[in-house]
């Protein structure tokens, strides 16, 4: 079907940022800076840009 998927896991794994706040927060939650680098991550992704030029 041609659907584009985004596995953020590997990326936020990897940040200091979703850990940390993880960790202070419940473990698996971050806060406002974490979610902050999901959007990040979000945005510059590829699949996200190019529906946007297709619309």
């Amino acid at each position: 079907m041609n659907i584009s998927y985004l596995d953020v896991f590997p990326i936020l794994e990897k940040s200091n940022i979703w850990i940390n706040q993880a960790r202070v927060n419940d473990d698996v939650h971050p806060q406002a800076g974490g979610y902050a680098e999901l959007a990040q991550i979000v945005e510059n992704w590829d699949a996200w840009l190019n529906w946007f030029r297709l619309t």
